[in-house]
């Protein structure tokens, strides 16, 4: 015979929040009798099942996001390079324009 847990007894059976299993219940359409949700071995073996299965969806989204951003970064990284050297060549280029400028100014005076 299964045996018949509460909501409370199956949340902590599952490391999760009592209103979590009262969701869980609810969206299941969970049977109830006398107003407790009749929740048996077979069901808490399912939420088991799927909060596995669901973990390791997770787990493969987390590490598929942190490869995707470790790989932004690397390009994120490349193009601050990129633009530091646009800056230093900018930078030479208003030096340069500069002394043009006044070997102008100074060319005029004369």
């Amino acid at each position: 015979m299964n045996k018949i847990y509460t909501t409370k007894e199956a949340a902590a059976i599952l490391s999760i929040k009592l209103r979590a299993v009262q969701t869980r219940c609810a969206n299941e359409r969970i049977l109830r009798r006398s107003n407790k949700y009749v929740i048996t071995d077979e069901i808490i073996q399912r939420w088991k099942q799927t909060y596995y299965e669901d973990s390791n969806a997770t787990k493969r989204n987390v590490n598929a996001t942190e490869g995707k951003l470790h790989m932004d970064l690397n390009q994120f990284e490349h193009r601050i390079e990129i633009m530091e050297q646009q800056i230093q060549k900018l930078y030479e280029s208003n030096q340069s324009l500069n002394k043009v400028i006044r070997m102008m100014i100074e060319s005029k005076d004369e």
